[in-house]
């Protein structure tokens, strides 16, 4: 879960650095909106505990995760920033490169605990 969160870090610093937003004082309206509907999520999903993490199988589940976090993320970081609409787009885009980094963190991570037991 560790590696999950700070890949979520470093998504929600690359956006705002992609955005030319040099502070990092906005990070945690999107860094924390993330960080908790994806333990939510993806503890729902299995995806946090147990043998799951371990699996190859479980990389699907990873993206249905991203997902399906997305839309609630994008409402709490509108929440917190005192916004009235949640930009579709932006939870797009936060989907995918989520699902992407999240990907590879995780095939990595399996890889890893294959190879070395």
């Amino acid at each position: 879960m560790i590696g999950d969160l700070v890949v979520l870090g470093l998504v929600s610093v690359a956006g705002l650095f992609f955005h030319m937003h040099a502070s990092l004082a906005r990070l945690p309206y999107t860094w924390l909106p993330w960080a908790l509907t994806w333990v939510l999520v993806a503890g729902s999903l299995g995806l946090l505990g147990g043998e799951g993490p371990r699996q190859w199988t479980s990389l699907s589940r990873v993206i249905w995760a991203a997902v399906l976090a997305a839309p609630l993320a994008g409402l709490l970081r509108e929440l917190m920033q005192g916004g009235d609409a949640v930009l579709v787009l932006f939870v797009f885009i936060m989907a995918a490169t989520t699902g992407l980094g999240l990907l590879a963190w995780r095939a990595l991570y399996i890889w890893w605990v294959q190879r070395n037991g």
